[in-house]
């Protein structure tokens, strides 16, 4: 007895050796019965070697058509009917994440892994709500305790001398210490920004393509040291808290701009500003509703590619905010901010943005923002969140 075999043998002479069984007049009338086919696919055979990427560039219209790449040591295909049917494939090879982007994030998630932590206890225990600030605008009070604020902001169209469309985001660390009950200093350090954005320069082989941006830094905002004193002689004739404040800044580091992992130009190589300006605040309504007004001179100086409207390298911008706060709400504290940006030649920017505080305890607070603008100068639109933590 010789048991059967679960598969029928394999007739050499009848099979498809190095040639399609399928024949195409088959095909074409198999589906032209059931729908309506498009163009078939190019397709391209290369000679790809071992562990080798593959770099295409596509077209940003729709594709609409299948693609099919095959080479003497792998094979891949796909159809039209893929949400991204080159989703698989390295197109942008100078975007893959290197080590020091890598350390950075797994930074950044430490930072805020450690500040959740600390306060992970006090969540459920906390019985009031510590002093909340919004995102941009700032007390003229002093701060009763050292605070630390992490930010990150995705925009839209930033502006920038030799850059359009300029699109990314940035990461910003802010530590603020009170010295006494009068006065305090304030530490910013942008530490990180990523975007992309159409290069801008007449003459250069590169003008109108697309460059990305990176780099340990931010693009207006420098390492900057910041003296804050409250006027308390003043404060008690006029009725609300009342506070200047002067400042000096150097850039951080470079944004380097790239194409295809190429250098082509380096943003923000240089320059330094120095700021002064006044800060404004009450409380309204019995304290339903608290009032926020900054505003802040800034001279850059000696800087490279970062003027909003022309080319200088000495330019002037200024800065005013203001904001109400809605206090009675628990937890959540509601606030609406106005920002204007002007740099007395051709810029004017005027941007509204709602914002949600959620305060998870005295010390630790979460914040949502999402300014957009009202007028054609000045980005878009931009998606903030900011943790702050008060030791």
């Amino acid at each position: 007895f010789e048991p059967s075999k679960r598969c029928r043998l394999h007739t050499f002479q009848a099979c498809a050796f190095d040639h399609s069984a399928t024949s195409p007049y088959f095909v074409r009338r198999h589906f032209s019965r059931t729908r309506k086919v498009k163009p078939v696919a190019p397709v391209v055979q290369m000679n790809i070697p071992k562990n080798s990427r593959i770099s295409l560039t596509w077209p940003r219209s729709r594709i609409n058509h299948g693609v099919i790449l095959y080479g003497t040591r792998d094979y891949q295909e796909y159809d039209s009917h893929s949400i991204n049917p080159l989703s698989r494939l390295n197109i942008y090879p100078d975007r893959s994440l290197d080590l020091k982007t890598i350390y950075k994030s797994g930074l950044f998630g430490l930072l805020t892994a450690a500040l959740l932590l600390a306060q992970s206890g006090n969540i459920l225990a906390a019985g009031s709500i510590g002093k909340v600030e919004p995102i941009f605008a700032r007390y003229a009070r002093t701060y009763a305790a050292p605070t630390l604020d992490f930010r990150v902001e995705y925009f839209r169209d930033k502006p920038m001398e030799e850059l359009d469309d300029f699109n990314g985001y940035t990461a910003t660390l802010d530590f603020t210490y009170p010295i006494n009950d009068v006065s305090q200093i304030e530490l910013l350090l942008p530490l990180y920004t990523n975007g992309k954005g159409d290069y801008n320069k007449p003459g250069d082989p590169n003008d109108g393509r697309s460059l990305d941006v990176e780099g340990n830094g931010g693009v207006r905002d420098f390492a900057s040291l910041i003296y804050e004193r409250r006027i308390p002689w003043l404060e008690r004739k006029l009725g609300f808290n009342l506070a200047w404040m002067v400042g000096a800044g150097n850039r951080y580091d470079t944004l380097d701009a790239k194409r295809n992992g190429k250098l082509v130009d380096r943003f923000n190589h240089k320059g330094k500003n120095y700021q002064l300006g006044l800060k404004a605040d009450t409380d309204s309504d019995n304290g339903a509703m608290t009032l926020i007004g900054n505003l802040r001179y800034v001279m850059f100086k000696d800087t490279d590619d970062i003027n909003l409207t022309g080319d200088k390298v000495d330019f002037e911008v200024l800065y005013a905010t203001g904001a109400i706060m809605f206090n009675h709400y628990g937890r959540i504290t509601p606030v609406l901010e106005a920002l204007l940006e002007h740099d007395f030649e051709d810029f004017t920017s005027f941007s509204l943005s709602p914002e949600i505080i959620y305060t998870l305890s005295d010390g630790l607070d979460v914040k949502f923002g999402a300014p957009f603008s009202l007028t054609s100068d000045g980005q878009d639109y931009a998606a903030v969140l900011e943790l702050t933590y008060r030791f």
